[in-house]
């Protein structure tokens, strides 16, 4: 080749070179030419898990090729409108906003099923108990029979047949902590009973018989389900189902109490909080408002909730406020108006309701959030399974709103029915179930989520 054509191309190349080797070095730092505004920026990231996947994805109104997940590398700093669909599924619609050098994740997306409630049991009300632990509830069938359904086999079994005239509140019951055993009121005539059931054998076991007076506040021990409490006008008993036996363990009246190992939590006529040590009677207490009317709710993880019946009060009290009862303001970890309430699975956020306001604290930052504010009463709410999600009763509707601020919360009716008697969700299956009125149908209703 003639030196003339070989110093040509080379000096082509370099001025190639030179021209882009600018672009190129820009491009690696992250800066992209936005042609809108005509100047170089930064750019970001988008990022889109859901549940279900294959799920498709809409930015601006324009159909993207990718479907979830997915990971978008190239976006200029702003906010666009973004809309994931799959057919058979609510959509999900928010406004997200991109920053420069930043990832803006769209994680834990979940699309709900559009579907409608199926009737599997007819003529059901509010006379049941849902069995969370065994995927169940108990009901009294038209046969007049303690009767089980199993929510995922769907398979009944029939645990005790009740006599003609007799009657079982399984609305008041309350279930063992391993889901065996059922303590509950039964009615015969004018009197009433209370009774334990093993669900497995049917076995029915009638407490006074064995305490020889009538008991009110039972209440099953956390660790044993063949121990269970009940108080008298005078006295805290617990009773031993497997020996038939009952042992007073406190003699004196009370309110309320929990059980927690070897420490009792109770609150005296005189509004006494107090903790005590069922072995060497050590107590400590604190000094409840004395226009109160209050009832221990639960305790986990060192974290004691009451609830004030007179006045709609919640308070969350840490333990540590046993042995610092001079510092109690600084251990009331919460104190707000609330009708109900519901630990997280990490219990870290507690879900709580008034009649128009759905509300988490999270005890972590100690900040409350807000979810919604509604024109007509919340009759029920609960954690979805993944605890990013609230489900809530209102106005006859099951609606499902998402805890993620960003833009606005996410808020789906997912049924509506002309009647809700009582409402429960199995993480086990994520499906809803109620009994309640649709029309000319009454029983118990199953709803697909996802």
């Amino acid at each position: 080749m003639k030196l003339f054509w070989r110093r040509s191309i080379y000096i082509a190349f370099f001025g190639i070179f030179f021209i882009l080797a600018p672009f190129l070095v820009i491009s690696s730092s992250g800066f992209r030419l936005n042609l809108k505004k005509m100047r170089l920026e930064k750019i970001g990231i988008l990022v889109f898990e859901t549940k279900p996947k294959e799920a498709n994805i809409y930015i601006d109104g324009k159909k993207i090729a990718d479907k979830t997940p997915a990971q978008f590398n190239n976006f200029f700093p702003g906010n666009y409108n973004v809309i994931i669909e799959k057919p058979g599924y609510y959509p999900w619609n928010k406004t997200l906003t991109v920053k420069s050098q930043e990832t803006t994740f769209a994680k834990g997306i979940i699309l709900f099923k559009k579907s409608l409630p199926v009737l599997k049991i007819e003529s059901l009300t509010d006379n049941l108990k849902y069995i969370g632990n065994k995927q169940s509830i108990i009901y009294v069938n038209k046969n007049n029979e303690l009767e089980i359904y199993n929510l995922s086999s769907k398979q009944t079994k029939t645990v005790l047949e009740l006599q003609k005239d007799e009657s079982a509140d399984l609305k008041n019951s309350i279930i063992s902590p391993e889901g065996n055993k059922l303590a509950l009121e039964i009615g015969f005539h004018n009197t009433i009973s209370l009774a334990v059931i093993d669900l497995n054998s049917g076995n029915i076991i009638k407490l006074q018989k064995i305490t020889g007076s009538d008991l009110t506040r039972l209440k099953w021990d956390l660790n044993n389900e063949n121990l269970i409490y009940g108080i008298t006008d005078q006295s805290l008993y617990r009773i031993d189902l497997t020996s038939q036996t009952a042992e007073k363990i406190l003699a004196k009246p009370l309110k309320d109490y929990l059980i927690n190992g070897f420490n009792i939590y109770y609150i005296t006529e005189n509004n006494f909080l107090v903790q005590q040590r069922l072995y060497d009677k050590t107590l400590n207490e604190i000094k409840l408002p004395p226009d109160s009317d209050y009832f221990l709710s639960e305790l986990k993880n060192g974290l004691l909730i009451l609830h004030d019946s007179k006045n709609s009060d919640l308070m969350a009290l840490d333990e540590d406020a046993f042995f610092e009862p001079q510092k109690i303001d600084q251990n009331i970890l919460l104190q707000i108006k609330a009708d109900k309430t519901s630990l997280n699975d990490d219990k870290t956020d507690l879900l709580y309701y008034t009649d128009f306001e759905l509300a988490i604290y999270d005890f972590k930052s100690k900040k409350e959030y807000l979810l919604t504010r509604l024109s007509e009463e919340i009759d029920n709410a609960f954690w979805f399974s993944d605890n990013k999600y609230v489900l809530y009763e209102s106005g006859g509707k099951i609606k499902i709103i998402e805890l993620d601020s960003k833009d606005r919360r996410i808020d789906i009716t997912l049924a509506t029915a002309d009647e809700i008697f009582v409402s429960f969700f199995n993480p086990v299956d994520n499906k809803i179930y109620f009994t309640g009125k649709i029309g000319h149908q009454i029983g118990l209703f199953e709803l697909e989520t996802i």
